[in-house]
């Protein structure tokens, strides 16, 4: 922690709560602190007030007469969710943009709150876990993005301009800065003296999602609310992947929730972002409809695709080769196997397919390897990516989804599954123009996949 410390005292004009914000995180400093102190601090600023008035409504939507009162919302909340709604408030007003170039505000706060209010909506379900701090974890838990764009304009836009994300984000920002955005994300939260229990559920929700498996394995009820909360956002975005859908049933069942009920929760998240986000003057996100039964048990009639596909299928067990290239051959496609990543990567550049199908642990070249050669050439960055892995842990999930898998299937295949699954990314490719290597000159290909290869 002190090492951070040190960090951090190197990093200039971090975010800091300001005006309204700043005086009640003061205010919680003193002991004799009541809620007619709150009241008058908050009635400063109008914007706030609305704001506060409309959380405090949504605390128990349908169970409580609405009210138009500040005092009665502050009662509701209480000083601490105040306290904290507040800051987070006063976050989005004080940074809706800056001179990092590289780096979208809008998109970055319309993100933050989609998963604020996913968080919301799962804690209300999942019980144990506060609705409002769930919102405010959702809020702020990627602070430490913004914080290193205000901090360090300049670095952060030319890290960023090279595309790197996930855990590749994560060296590349320890490298550069010394601390990565979730330590920073954590150590603001713990500066700005929010409870500690906000302050680990944030903690465990990023060693859930985006360290190592060992770590996320056993994350608590709250931080498995905030997985899910992020994954039924990234689900809801525009052009998402369907990798993320799989996150969230995963998640979700941690939880001991159903389709049904994660359902429900795309319900509720399009619902409320249609309320929040004009009361922060942000964009409305056109949140994806989304239905998880039909993508956790996909009907048969529609499982065909259209047309017969060129498929290439990854895989160095001979006999899950045989089980999944039999199920593609009966329903008309065609599939060339191969046994490695290497000889992946030697195929596309000889007759690049339609799609391809890879499993995940492989020796040598495994699946993540490939992916990652695959989406640093041209070609591999259009063309769909199914992970077919016997893995279930979120955590490696997401690994998968940032090396650049666009699906994953679980072992063994259902031959249902497997065919809706490879039906769904026929039609991706071909909306995204996938399907249009033909154009490419294969001699052009082959130099690609070969740099992407190595040595």
């Amino acid at each position: 922690m002190h090492k951070v410390a040190e960090v951090i005292s190197r990093l200039h004009a971090l975010p800091s709560p300001r005006g309204v914000a700043l005086r009640l995180m003061q205010l919680a400093q003193r002991e004799d602190a009541s809620i007619t102190d709150v009241v008058n601090i908050v009635r400063a600023d109008p914007a706030l007030t609305g704001r506060l008035i409309h959380a405090a409504n949504r605390v128990h939507a349908g169970m409580a007469k609405r009210t138009g009162v500040l005092r009665e919302a502050v009662l509701r909340l209480g000083f601490s969710a105040t306290r904290q709604i507040a800051l987070g408030f006063s976050l989005v007003n004080d940074y809706r943009s800056g001179h990092c170039t590289a780096f979208d505000y809008s998109s970055y706060w319309s993100d933050s709150l989609l998963r604020g209010v996913s968080a919301q909506a799962v804690a209300a379900r999942a019980g144990r876990f506060d609705p409002q701090e769930a919102f405010v974890c959702g809020l702020l838990a990627d602070v430490g993005r913004l914080a290193l764009a205000t901090a360090q304009p300049v670095g952060y836009a030319e890290l960023l301009m090279h595309g790197a994300r996930g855990a590749d984000l994560l060296r590349a920002e320890r490298e550069r800065f010394g601390i990565d955005h979730i330590e920073l994300s954590v150590a603001l939260l713990e500066n700005w003296c929010l409870p500690e229990t906000l302050v680990r559920t944030v903690r465990t929700f990023h060693a859930a999602v985006h360290r190592s498996a060992d770590k996320g394995a056993g994350g608590s009820r709250r931080s498995w609310v905030m997985v899910l909360a992020e994954a039924l956002a990234q689900s809801a975005a525009t052009g998402a992947l369907p990798a993320w859908k799989q996150v969230a049933l995963d998640a979700a069942a941690r939880l001991d929730f159903d389709s049904d009920v994660l359902n429900a929760l795309v319900a509720d998240t399009a619902r409320e972002m249609s309320e929040w986000a004009p009361l922060l003057d942000l964009p409305v996100p056109d949140v994806a409809a989304i239905d998880y039964r039909e993508y956790e048990h996909p009907c048969p009639a529609i499982a065909d695709a259209s047309g017969p596909l060129d498929i290439l299928l990854v895989d160095d067990s001979h006999d899950d080769r045989d089980l999944v290239r039999f199920t593609l051959e009966a329903a008309g496609h065609q599939v060339h196997a191969v046994a490695s990543g290497d000889e992946a990567l030697t195929a596309i550049a000889s007759r690049v397919p339609t799609l391809m199908i890879t499993d995940w642990e492989m020796p040598d070249m495994d699946g993540i390897a490939l992916c990652r050669a695959l989406r640093d050439t041209e070609v591999g960055k259009a063309l769909y990516i199914i992970m077919y892995t016997g893995r279930s842990r979120d955590s490696e999930l997401v690994e998968g989804i940032e090396a650049g898998a666009d699906d994953f299937m679980s072992k063994p295949a259902n031959p249902d599954v497997l065919l809706a699954r490879v039906n769904a990314g026929a039609k991706s490719a071909q909306r995204t123009g996938g399907i249009a290597f033909a154009f490419c000159e294969a001699r052009l290909v082959a130099v690609d996949l070969a740099a992407a290869a190595g040595p």
